[in-house]
């Protein structure tokens, strides 16, 4: 089950390991590629798909995931946490210099509880499996404890995920670093990657990121 909606106060809590180790990934200014000159980096972020097609792209990733959560484990009412997990962007630089390029991530999705320890194999097999066919092609356990375990991925591009299970559940999301189509001013906002349309890829299908 998935809702949309700010987090009431009452149910605030600290941060989960993985969004914690993507922010620190990334840090303030987003480093993409160190060794590079600016002009070189601008070149790079040229060829590649703008922000808002890979938003595009990603978001039915997270939607998926969480819908096929729910038809093949059920249990958890999935919901958008912009008080703990809010949406934000960064400028990517190089060799000191910042760039037009950015990183962003989506507000995070959570749910309060965590699935049955016996199911855990089940449930990384899907965000493995989804993952997968939307270009995540690096994946793994950066944690794995028998009370937690954070399951993250990362594609071409450098964005990564990063699934959560422990006392609750979490699902975040880093882009890497792209050009904006139109760059958003303080005063952006974005739906939750779970008001869009109900994911439609079938099971063994790719959904191959923008080339």
């Amino acid at each position: 089950m998935t809702r949309g909606g700010r987090l009431p106060v009452a149910r605030r809590r600290s941060l989960p390991w993985g969004f914690i180790a993507l922010l620190s990934a990334a840090s303030l200014l987003a480093s993409c590629e160190p060794s590079i000159s600016t002009e070189e980096l601008h070149e790079r972020m040229i060829a590649r798909p703008t922000m808002e097609q890979m938003l595009d792209h990603y978001e039915p990733m997270l939607r998926e995931m969480v819908a096929t959560l729910d038809n093949e484990i059920g249990g958890l009412d999935w919901y958008a946490a912009p008080d703990i997990l809010p949406m934000g962007w960064a400028n990517c630089s190089t060799q000191g210099a910042i760039t037009e390029a950015q990183e962003f991530h989506p507000v995070g999705l959570t749910a309060d509880g965590t699935y049955d320890r016996s199911d855990w194999g089940a449930v990384v097999a899907i965000i493995r499996e989804v993952g997968g066919r939307y270009g995540f092609e690096s994946q793994g356990y950066l944690v794995d404890r028998p009370t937690d375990m954070t399951f993250i991925g990362r594609d071409r591009y450098g964005a990564s995920y990063s699934f959560d299970m422990g006392r609750h559940s979490v699902l975040v999301l880093r882009t890497g670093c792209h050009l904006w189509e139109n760059k958003p001013g303080l005063d952006y906002t974005r739906r939750s990657p779970l008001d869009g349309p109900a994911p439609t890829p079938a099971p063994g299908t790719s959904t191959s990121p923008p080339a």
